[in-house]
């Protein structure tokens, strides 16, 4: 008797963690190393995805040049993915907020209409787009694909960012968490939030 009570303490803490704790990967790069790294990290997807694109946003709307590598990207991504793979895009900086909401892969329009105007497409504002995107992303998590939030910072921003917080912030690029077994998932972005969020703000 004291075994089967022990046995469904244990089944029942592990249900637990599987629903309560989740992996969501994250990396960071600059706007003008987003098509190198789209095409090195998507290249030959072998599972499925779920990507939460987190986009630095400036005072102003992006440059050609900044809007070109971004719809680059995306088409790469896009043409790279299947149907049942997922992207959402969410601002921060000067715009915070949900820009597209988790769609298909393929819908390629969509996505490069959301790039040519972020501010009319922006909802979910808020102050913190950073907390913003982890919070989504968790929320809208994909169980057995890999789920990714890409922080895609630009130079350009209004905030200065000294080399020291860069070097802070680079150290989450490549930040990889391996997938779990027996659906047994670690909640990792989350854990680095804090950290990031004041690597952003100060």
């Amino acid at each position: 008797m004291k075994t089967l009570i022990q046995m469904v303490f244990v089944l029942t803490i592990t249900i637990q963690i599987q629903a309560q704790e989740k992996i969501i990967r994250t990396e960071s790069i600059t706007i003008e190393n987003v098509i190198p790294f789209m095409v090195e990290e998507y290249a030959s997807p072998s599972e499925g995805h779920n990507i939460t694109l987190l986009i630095e946003t400036t005072k102003r709307n992006f440059t050609s040049e900044e809007g070109i590598l971004l719809k680059q990207a995306v088409k790469y991504v896009s043409e790279q993915l299947s149907e049942d793979d997922y992207i959402s895009i969410v601002a921060y900086n000067n715009l915070n907020g949900i820009v597209l909401e988790q769609t298909s892969a393929k819908s390629l329009k969509k996505l490069l209409n959301v790039i040519n105007d972020f501010s009319s497409h922006l909802s979910s504002k808020t102050n913190d787009g950073i907390t913003l995107a982890y919070n989504y992303a968790n929320e809208n998590y994909k169980e057995d694909i890999e789920n990714t939030v890409i922080m895609i910072r630009n130079p350009n921003g209004s905030k200065v960012i000294t080399s020291q917080e860069l070097s802070k912030t680079s150290a989450l690029e490549n930040t990889e968490a391996k997938r779990p077994k027996n659906n047994m998932v670690l909640l990792t972005a989350i854990a680095v939030l804090p950290e990031l969020i004041a690597i952003i703000k100060d």
